[in-house]
């Protein structure tokens, strides 16, 4: 919406230091609220900066400052809340998927490559475990030593067989590539895959404080409540999955509009459409599960860029 107004604006529109200033929180929120925000942010200062040359120093010094605001902090908070950060296994989505697919593609492993795949967990589990739509059947096993990705050594090992294999076998990690991001290009469910939707209450996992806090789901509307959720059962069944679901389907409009709209006004509009294309772009490259939330502020924007168009 800011980005609306800026275009609409033209060059004018940074004259107003709220209008930068809303520019900066935008940025800043976007940055904080998830990791692959940081795409979206960069990569619309750059065309900012492209599109709007004359105006170079405000969106570089809001970018300055944004980013450092951001890791500032980030890396304060992380220190006073005592953050113990992500463990490094989730940025090893996409690699430890491609070997899993190419080991179960019956691809024989060296002596090396054994020993490293064999420190995470036995290969013949990787084979049994494995679901070419999601990892988590493999990283979340209890067979699987997810504090061994946390060793600088064995990621550089892991790194090594991983490119040794897609070298060797580059259709079946390119397919599985494509199978594990489906999500985000497939309009239509797979047969053999899911879609994950939202929890729709609390989420059992911790039981320790569930039972501690006494918590529990009760409704106010009851009776209500069975209905919405007949209704949402209805709609997550196959046949219609794709329809209200599935982000895929909501990316294609959002593209096909972004496209007339640049088409009838000029190439500076690609402005509008930086941040929502950039997030999937991101998603695209490395989504780890078939999960609605990663695309969820995607899908929200096609309601916007229809009625603009």
């Amino acid at each position: 919406i800011v980005l609306i107004n800026l275009y609409a604006g033209k060059e004018q529109w940074f004259k107003s230091k709220k209008n930068l200033f809303l520019l900066a929180l935008s940025f800043f929120l976007v940055l904080m609220f998830r990791h692959n925000g940081i795409i979206s942010v960069i990569g619309t200062q750059f065309l900012l900066l492209v599109f709007y040359k004359s105006k170079w120093k405000k969106i570089a010094l809001i970018g300055i400052t944004v980013l450092v605001l951001f890791f500032g902090i980030k890396s304060v908070l992380v220190k006073v809340l005592d953050i113990v950060p992500s463990p490094s296994i989730l940025t090893f989505n996409i690699p430890i998927q491609q070997v899993a697919s190419i080991l179960s593609s019956g691809v024989k492993l060296d002596e090396e490559q054994n020993q490293v795949i064999k420190k995470a967990m036995d290969p013949k589990i990787w084979i049994s475990e494995y679901n070419p739509y999601v990892v988590d059947p493999i990283i979340f096993n209890s067979n699987f030593d997810m504090l061994i990705f946390n060793d600088q050594k064995y990621k550089v090992q892991f790194m090594k067989v991983w490119f040794e294999l897609i070298a060797k076998e580059p259709k079946i990690a390119i397919k599985s590539w494509l199978q594990q991001t489906s999500v985000v290009w497939r309009i239509s469910q797979p047969s053999n895959s899911s879609t994950l939707f939202t929890e729709r209450g609390i989420v059992h996992t911790g039981r320790e404080y569930l039972d501690k806090y006494k918590l529990k789901t009760e409704s106010l509307i009851p009776d209500s409540l069975v209905r919405i959720q007949a209704f949402l059962d209805r709609t997550q069944e196959s046949d219609l999955v794709w329809l209200l679901w599935r982000p895929a389907l909501y990316i294609f409009i959002s593209m096909l509009f972004g496209l007339i709209f640049v088409f009838r006004n000029n190439l500076r509009s690609l402005i509008i459409f930086s941040p929502v294309m950039l997030n999937v772009i991101g998603l695209f490259a490395a989504i780890p599960a078939q999960q609605i939330r990663y695309l969820y502020p995607s899908i929200l924007c096609t309601f916007i860029i229809i009625p603009l168009c």
